[in-house]
């Protein structure tokens, strides 16, 4: 059984918490080695697993503001589709990932959460 709806500020929250989740309790930087999923010290940014829940977290947004849940600028539902394009669409998972793919996908979490918190 659901509960009542959320409201649009809760759903707001919520997804600002989920990325916020994603920003700190990663680890940031390139390790020596390459990180697996069932790595012993896993968690790290580079990881395509971080990569993943990015998209799932953005893949969310644009759900929900098809479905007028969320209202964002036009703008950035343009950007972040245009951004989860290019990760599943470029080959994105089958090379390593580099410093500028952290930074890039930081830069969109940080203007979501910013837009969400106005």
């Amino acid at each position: 059984m659901e509960g009542e709806p959320q409201s649009q500020e809760n759903l707001k929250q919520d997804i600002v918490a989920r990325l916020h989740f994603l920003m700190t309790q990663y680890i940031d930087g390139i390790p020596n080695d390459i990180k697996h999923s069932t790595s012993g010290d896993s968690g790290w940014k580079v990881q395509k697993l971080w990569f993943q829940g990015i998209v799932g977290e953005l893949d969310d947004i644009l759900r929900k503001s098809d479905d007028g849940k969320v209202i964002i600028s036009r703008t950035l539902l343009e950007k972040i589709e245009a951004y989860v394009n290019s990760l599943t669409t470029s080959g994105f998972h089958q090379r390593l990932t580099t410093q500028a793919d952290i930074n890039r996908a930081q830069e969109i979490i940080n203007e979501v959460i910013a837009e969400l918190e106005k």
